[in-house]
């Protein structure tokens, strides 16, 4: 493939309009995707869904897209530690509560890969998971999170996070990795 006009690490002046291309390596069986154009602070300044990346003439603005699930967050701690966690070096933990509401008339299956903490770092965060104890895990949120059809859930979910970042948001995305609701937590986090 020649790529004539790349649309990586390009700035636009506002009101400006930038086409090109973008070249991306899928793993086999990938026929759909979520692309977003964002700030530095992950504020999203557009995206698209494209439901079959055989025709992407199909594609649905982020606008056009049918958004159902909300996020909030009540409260968030981080903390250098807890007791039975298992930390990497220059990682703390976050505890974070959130409540998801599903305002469809289907249920919502929120799988881990479906809730992320943004920084300003390259990848998303890891989940507590297989760092836990199994007495440590009851105590939060169990992957997949079912929300019933008008329905919201409640509880703790629990992340492994870099130490001293500055940008600290949680996203929430449904099934095609859309994105339905982002907190900033900065205004949020409580510190231990």
């Amino acid at each position: 493939m020649n790529i004539t006009r790349p649309l990586v690490n390009r700035t636009a002046d506002p009101g400006e309009e930038i086409r090109g291309e973008v070249y991306f390596f899928l793993n086999p069986g990938v026929d759909s995707m979520s692309l977003y154009v964002r700030y530095p602070d992950w504020t999203i300044a557009g995206g698209a869904y494209l439901p079959d990346l055989s025709n992407a003439n199909r594609a649905l603005s982020d606008n056009e897209y049918p958004k159902y699930l909300a996020l909030e967050v009540p409260s968030a701690v981080r903390k250098p530690t807890i007791p039975g966690w298992r930390a990497s070096p220059g990682h703390g933990v976050a505890i974070i509560n959130v409540s998801i509401t599903n305002h469809n008339h289907e249920r919502a299956v929120i799988r881990s890969e479906h809730l992320w903490l943004l920084t300003e770092k390259p990848i998303t965060l890891e989940h507590g998971g297989d760092k836990m104890t199994p007495e440590m895990a009851r105590d939060y949120l169990r992957f997949p999170i079912v929300v019933p059809a008008g329905g919201t859930t409640n509880g703790s979910v629990f992340f492994g996070v870099y130490s001293g970042t500055r940008i600290n948001k949680i996203a929430l995305a449904d099934e095609n990795l859309v994105i339905h609701s982002m907190v900033d937590l900065n205004g949020i986090y409580h510190s231990e």
